[in-house]
């Protein structure tokens, strides 16, 4: 049996005793004076470090918590680290191996966790920052939205006739009957590019050149019932928390200045939604025009002229003003998916008159 010396400590005050240490069949044995022996079991001993033979050995034992137990490296009578190296044949769990190994096994779990949740992310396209978006107050979203709206278009900007109003809350009561998808804030904005977009808190900006390119109200009823889908997905939100980060979302919802709004006003004209954003909008469109009765046929016909416009970069609108809904589906495939959602009874958006005076809402 291989003896050797050390100091022991109860864990109940700072004093340590003398002791001499054995190893035994399956325990080591440490006897203090005159006291009876302490039986450590081997498979119980613990380290907050690894033990190796050149450093002090000092252990502990699960079933005695405060109990500590060190010994030199180089003890009389026995060669360097002759111990240490017995004390890790019979309790493997002291050594650098098995904590290497203790430290793998939850890196390696937590490594997998990541794999299998990136994976579950990229096959379900789930989207953090839109589940965020929802947990933002109403109220805070509408104030956001208001603000942003104001450093993209100016009350100056901003476009009113009593007749022309009165067009576009029709056509707006139309879509989204007794705000069953909550209300919406619609507004026709003097802008230079043919463009819609959505801002937090539901609201819309439509450009007077949209209404100008456009053929018929049908055309403008649907470019609005997209914009509407993507106020209902709360997508304005989430693009935001995407584009400037959580903590400067955060911090803008908190009550940020007002050069904050206006960079995510800036973020708002250049963001692109991703193509699931944009099928989700889609969606919502068809259903709010069935809901409504006005014939989804337009809303292609509009895609298609646009996409002709972005590719011959026509009126003198560059490529990169003219993007809009350039990272939709391909129109192709949207043409095919309106022709997929049956037909059903129709009306026009608005009558002939009420046409007219939304399109001359900016004089």
């Amino acid at each position: 049996m291989l003896y050797t010396e050390g100091s022991f400590s109860d864990g109940r005050s700072a004093a340590t005793y003398p002791a001499r240490i054995a190893f035994g069949d399956d325990a080591l044995i440490i006897r203090l004076g005159g006291e009876a022996a302490h039986a450590w079991s081997y498979e119980g001993l613990q380290s907050s470090h690894p033990v190796h033979p050149d450093e002090i050995v000092l252990i502990g034992h699960g079933d005695f918590p405060g109990e500590r137990l060190q010994v030199n490296p180089v003890t009389d009578g026995h060669p360097p680290g002759e111990f240490a190296r017995e004390l890790i044949r019979r309790a493997p769990q002291l050594s650098r191996r098995a904590a290497s190994w203790r430290l793998f096994v939850p890196m390696a779990a937590a490594t997998l966790a990541l794999v299998l949740a990136g994976l579950w992310l990229w096959f379900t396209d789930y989207s953090l920052a839109q589940s965020m978006a929802r947990w933002i107050p109403e109220g805070v979203r509408d104030q956001m939205g208001r603000q942003v709206v104001a450093q993209l278009a100016p009350a100056g900007k901003i476009c009113h006739s009593e007749a022309g109003d009165a067009a576009l809350a029709a056509m707006a009561g139309r879509l989204n009957t007794d705000n069953a998808n909550g209300r919406f804030n619609i507004q026709v904005a003097r802008l230079k590019v043919i463009n819609a977009f959505a801002a937090p808190g539901r609201n819309i900006i439509i450009s007077d050149k949209l209404i100008e390119f456009a053929k018929s109200p049908d055309e403008v009823a649907g470019v609005l019932a997209h914009e509407m889908g993507h106020g209902i997905e709360t997508h304005p939100e989430a693009g935001i928390i995407r584009a400037l980060g959580i903590s400067t979302a955060i911090s803008v919802l908190m009550g940020g200045a007002s050069d904050s709004f206006a960079s995510i006003g800036a973020t708002l004209l250049q963001m692109n939604y991703s193509r699931k954003a944009e099928r989700e909008a889609d969606a919502h469109a068809l259903r709010l025009l069935r809901g409504a009765r006005i014939a989804p046929g337009p809303l292609a016909g509009f895609f298609k002229r646009i996409d002709k416009k972005i590719n011959d970069k026509a009126g003198g609108f560059s490529r990169t003003v003219m993007r809009i809904l350039s990272t939709h589906p391909a129109t192709g495939d949207r043409v095919r998916m309106i022709r997929q959602t049956g037909s059903w009874d129709t009306k026009p958006a608005l009558s002939e008159d009420e046409w007219q005076a939304l399109r001359k809402i900016c004089g």
